[in-house]
C-alpha cells in the first residue's frame, strides 16, 4: 500500500495524485477493521499528507484543508508506530508552508501546540516550515513572526 500511496503522491498529478494517495489511505483504514496486517503507519499518513505540497497554487486552500482534516483523523487513531508522529505534523506543515494561505505561519504555529497535547516535540523541520510560511507572507508582521520562531527555537532545550 505505502508504495502505491509514494506512487500516487510523486505522480505529479497535482490535486488529482493527492486525493488518489487519500483513497488509498481510506481503503486502508477501511480494511485494517477486517485484516490486522493492514495498518496505516505514521509513514502512510505522511505520504497521504504531503501529497497535497504539490498541488497547483489554485488548490492550496483545499490542499491546506484537506492536510488538516487528515492530521485530525489521525489523532483519533491508534497509529503503530506513533513515535514517528512527528512525520505526520511535518507533512502538514510543509503543506502548509507552500501553500501561501493567509495566516499560513499561524496554521503552523497551532499545529506545533497540537503536537505538544500528543506528546510530540516540535523539531527543526517544523521551525523551517513555519520560518518559510512567515517570510513567504511578504508582510513586516510575518518577517517578525519569523524572528521570533528562530529566537524561540534557539531557546527550545531540545536544540543545542
Amino acid at each position: 500500500f505505502n508504495i502505491v500511496l509514494k506512487a500516487w503522491s510523486n505522480s505529479g498529478g497535482g490535486i488529482h495524485g493527492a486525493k488518489r494517495a487519500e483513497e488509498l489511505l481510506r481503503m486502508m483504514l477501511k480494511l485494517r477493521k477486517e485484516h490486522a496486517n493492514v495498518q496505516p503507519t505514521s509513514l502512510t499518513f505522511s505520504t497521504a499528507i504531503n501529497a497535497y505540497s504539490k498541488v497547483a497554487p489554485e488548490d492550496s486552500a483545499t490542499a491546506v484543508r484537506r492536510a488538516i482534516e487528515l492530521l485530525d483523523e489521525l489523532e483519533g487513531l491508534y497509529i503503530p508506530d506513533s513515535e514517528n508522529i512527528n512525520t505526520c505534523y511535518n507533512a502538514a506543515a510543509n503543506v502548509i508552508a507552500k501553500s501561501g494561505v493567509p495566516n499560513s505561519s499561524e496554521l503552523i504555529l497551532d499545529l506545533m501546540n497540537r503536537m505538544k497535547n500528543m506528546d510530540a516535540v516540535p523539531d527543526g523541520m517544523m521551525y523551517t516550515s513555519c520560518l518559510e510560511a512567515s517570510v513567504r507572507s511578504g508582510d513586516v508582521d510575518g518577517i517578525k513572526r519569523g524572528k521570533q520562531m528562530l529566537e524561540q527555537m534557539i531557546d527550545e532545550p531540545h536544540f543545542e
